[in-house]
């Protein structure tokens, strides 16, 4: 699937072993998995609204948080 043209955020379902994935995929990224379900969406608030309704416990992980550089002039 893919490559996309622009930012996507990604849902996966159905599988035995890995039940439920969310990703998000930059533009110029494809993607291949085992899930049978693939749904696709434009904006990350559409993927995790999806995401709780297969999973309603599904638990996000939170952003990474930025990390101070130093810089030496």
């Amino acid at each position: 699937m893919g490559p996309f043209t622009e930012d996507k955020w990604v849902v996966g379902h159905g599988h035995e072993t890995f039940p439920l994935f969310f990703s998000e995929l930059q533009a110029g990224t494809a993607l291949g998995s085992v899930q049978p379900n693939i749904e696709v969406f434009d904006t990350e608030e559409e993927a995790k609204t999806r995401v709780l309704e297969i999973d309603p416990t599904y638990e996000f992980e939170p952003p990474e948080e930025a990390t101070e550089t130093e810089t030496s002039n």
